[in-house]
C-alpha cells in the first residue's frame, strides 16, 4: 500500500494530477492499494470516470 499525504489549504484542492501520479507510482511498484490523505478536499476533476472506480 502506498499512502500520499497532501497538505493543502482549503482553497487549494487536490486535483487529478495528484491522482495520476499516485496511480503511476502504484502501478510501477506493483502495489494493490493507494490512498491520498489531505487537509483540504478534492477538486471536481478528480471525479472523472477515467480516473477509475475508486477515485474520490
Amino acid at each position: 500500500m502506498i499512502v500520499k499525504y497532501e497538505r493543502y489549504t482549503p482553497s487549494n484542492r487536490v486535483g487529478a494530477p495528484a491522482i495520476y501520479a499516485i496511480d503511476g507510482t502504484c502501478r510501477a511498484s506493483r502495489c494493490d492499494n493507494a490512498l491520498i490523505v489531505t487537509t483540504s478536499s478534492f477538486s471536481p476533476d478528480t471525479l472523472r470516470p477515467e480516473l477509475g472506480p475508486h477515485a474520490c
